[in-house]
């Protein structure tokens, strides 16, 4: 375990070693147009004790947990667009298949400049708490808060729709309020004699409704992504509130002689805060608190309470980072709470050139499932990062 975590640690800091620029195609700065491409690159080495198929050895893959292409620009200087590919975890444990795809492709539209105010509209992430807002190249703890993060999306945090962003009151006001897809309709498939044999989803195929509201305590995140760690030159402090509905898309059921179908809508909460304080000296204490509320029915594995902390302190260009999941389902009936959670992860980041360049170790235990009995899962993983 040592000497391949010291090979995972020397091939990234040889991958860092090479600066990175970002690639600019095309510029007209009179018009206000350009065209840039980038790239995300996340190698991992990971280790997963008792991991290995004789239940009992230490497991050891190399992988790459992101390798994105991005290409974005602006016209005209009020309109703009962001495209972005993805083949997530390729190479893990082995398996080469990949599911390459693009991940976001939308456009914005500014439609005010005194207060910035914008229309999105395409593929783009759920406007649903801080942490699904965050891009992956400026995540603190080496991922996502992922098992907290249960809301519907098409995939990966993100949905086809439209969206109103913009500011008020002087940017102490941030909000962001959007349509989307949702859950498609599914018909319900009937039997013999006009009964339901199984129940289908949103059946009128409605919409699903989300929508973010943030107060800028101290200063404020000005982009379409916010930064899990944003190296802010001054403090950034806010707290937000996010909801989500959609009409008959939770988990739905059949009941009576003949059987009638039972629907039950699908509904999320968040409240979150994030700090971004900058110290004299180079330092930095960096941090998130969340809670999550979702109701997808009785007996969903998604229906429940959960949360999230995190917190890390910078000195430099070292960061030591510690993090706490839970979620608790609601499963009823003697079902097993399948949907619940505990984590807790501990690292150090190493940031070679901030978000452009980084190593990061982290070391995470996770109990996923009933937590009577969930086998508690620990693992050591290093990843470096490269993003342009």
């Amino acid at each position: 375990m040592h000497r391949s975590l010291t090979v995972a640690a020397a091939l990234a800091l040889v991958l860092l070693a090479t600066p990175a620029h970002a690639v600019k195609v095309y510029e007209n700065a009179d018009q206000g147009t350009n065209l840039n491409v980038g790239v995300l690159l996340q190698p991992q080495a990971q280790v997963t004790l008792d991991g290995a198929p004789t239940g009992t050895d230490p497991a050891f893959d190399f992988f790459a947990r992101r390798a994105r292409v991005l290409v974005y620009g602006t016209a005209f200087k009020k309109i703009g667009w962001f495209l972005e590919t993805d083949e997530p975890n390729f190479g893990k444990k082995g398996d080469f298949t990949g599911q390459f795809f693009v991940q976001d492709a939308w456009v914005w539209y500014q439609i005010a400049e005194s207060m910035p105010t914008y229309i999105d509209a395409g593929m783009m992430l759920l406007p649903f708490s801080h942490n699904g807002l965050q891009s992956a190249a400026s995540l603190n703890t080496i991922d996502y808060h992922s098992g907290v993060i249960k809301y519907n999306s098409a995939k990966v945090f993100r949905d086809f729709g439209v969206q109103l962003r913009g500011f008020l009151l002087d940017k102490a006001i941030h909000y962001r309020l959007g349509i989307f897809n949702g859950t498609d309709g599914v018909a319900n498939t009937v039997g013999a004699g006009g009964a339901i044999t199984a129940a289908g989803k949103n059946t009128k195929d409605l919409p699903m409704f989300v929508g973010q509201v943030r107060y800028n305590i101290m200063g404020s995140e000005d982009g379409f992504f916010f930064a899990g760690v944003g190296f802010a030159e001054k403090p950034v402090i806010n707290v937000g509130v996010s909801g989500l509905f959609q009409t008959d898309a939770g988990v739905s059921s059949t009941t009576g002689t003949p059987a009638t179908a039972v629907y039950n809508n699908a509904s999320a909460f968040n409240a979150d805060a994030y700090v971004d304080y900058p110290l004299e000296g180079d330092m930095a204490i960096t941090a998130q608190l969340a809670f999550f509320h979702y109701d997808n029915g009785p007996n969903a594995s998604t229906t429940g309470n959960g949360g999230f902390i995190e917190a890390g302190f910078r000195y430099s260009v070292i960061e030591p980072v510690v993090g706490f999941d839970f979620f608790n389902s609601d499963e009823v009936d003697g079902a097993p709470k399948k949907g619940s959670l505990r984590k807790w992860t501990a690292g150090v980041n190493y940031f070679v050139a901030k978000n452009t360049a980084n190593v990061k170790l982290e070391v995470s235990g996770t109990r996923s499932g009933d937590p009577g009995t969930a086998k508690n899962v620990k693992a050591v993983t290093i990843q470096s990062q490269l993003f342009f």
